[in-house]
């Protein structure tokens, strides 16, 4: 798509950014957010004419399309303009299945979604968890938007391997969903050590009681890193539960591994305070 020559005398309007490609000296925030404004008027071509402008990062070239986009979801946002707010998101999620945009550009697009996307961003976000290149930033992404992300990633999550699998365990650990109890227990038994230390650690955050003796035995089956990691979660998962009000399933996990650590008298001697404190 050719950008418009409007677009692009916008664009070089802008403060040329200063000798780190920082945006911090002889800084006009009336002319500046006077320019974002005109942008604002342009509507979706407009934002689409900034995500072909991109560049390489670091590039003099890029460094203008990158703030105005920026400065744009911000406006966007700061004037509670919503059918505006869509608008953006739905052209980024359109941008992120472009093939020609390079894959720098696409974790630029993701990570201003995370602060400018909602439910309907959710779907796109999804397909990108399947690039080992975008997960990262799809996974934030998700998580940051919340509302809808739990549903896309619990879909997604059969499909996915190795880096991927992992990044999409970890961002249902932090969302803390109740109903991935059963994937999380799944991927205590994968086939990577990465995706069962993450699973662990969602186990951990939900605090469900009828889940310590997966995790439990996790931990007794794993060696080295990721023993270390099962067994803080197993320590995490007691102490959630006893906040939750659960402390009859929380002093069990602490009785097993007082009981089954005598090789690793840390942990032992840590079950052992924690029993002694819950009495």
């Amino acid at each position: 798509m050719a950008v418009s020559e409007e677009l692009q005398a916008l664009v070089a309007q802008l403060p040329d950014a200063d000798g780190r490609g920082m945006y911090t000296e002889n800084i006009d925030k009336d002319a500046i957010e006077a320019t974002i404004a005109a942008m604002f008027e342009g509507g979706v071509p407009f934002v689409r004419g900034l995500v072909e402008m991109l560049d390489e990062p670091g590039t003099a070239e890029n460094l203008k399309p990158h703030y105005a986009l920026h400065c744009l979801a911000n406006h966007t946002l700061v004037i509670q303009d919503e059918p505006a707010r869509a608008n953006l998101a739905g052209v980024l999620c359109e941008k992120l299945a472009d093939p020609e945009l390079a894959v720098h550009n696409k974790e630029y697009l993701c990570q201003t979604l995370q602060w400018v996307g909602r439910r309907e961003s959710c779907a796109a976000l999804g397909r990108c968890l399947h690039d080992e290149d975008l997960v990262e930033a799809a996974a934030m992404a998700l998580v940051a938007i919340r509302q809808g992300a739990a549903d896309t990633l619990r879909t997604t999550l059969p499909e996915l391997q190795g880096k991927c699998r992992m990044h999409a365990v970890y961002a249902l650990a932090v969302l803390a969903d109740p109903q991935a109890v059963s994937h999380l227990r799944d991927a205590l038994q994968d086939e990577d050590r990465e995706v069962r230390i993450a699973g662990g650690l969602g186990l951990a955050q939900l605090a469900a009681p009828d889940t310590a003796e997966a995790l439990l035995a996790a931990a007794e089956q794993a060696t080295g890193w990721e023993r270390i990691q099962l067994s803080h979660d197993c320590f995490l998962l007691a102490e959630n539960l006893a906040a939750a009000g659960e402390s009859a399933a929380a002093v069990t996990i602490y009785q097993h591994l007082w009981e089954t650590r005598d090789d690793e008298p840390h942990l032992r001697e840590a079950a052992e305070k924690a029993l002694a404190a819950s009495r």
